[in-house]
């Protein structure tokens, strides 16, 4: 929360699995009055491990 101008959002991920093989990971930060965002490619196996 920032005086005057109240709450907002400053990050998001987002998760694509629609692919089937590949999650494509969508991460989006608000860093000094700018939305800085980073897109990533993982394996569906390696981003979805299980243990």
């Amino acid at each position: 929360m920032l005086p005057q101008r109240g709450l907002f959002k400053v990050y998001e991920l987002e998760e694509d699995a629609t692919g089937g093989e590949k999650v494509v990971v969508t991460k989006k930060e608000f860093i000094d009055d700018k939305w800085i965002t980073n897109i990533k490619e993982y394996p569906i196996n390696e981003y979805y491990k299980e243990n």
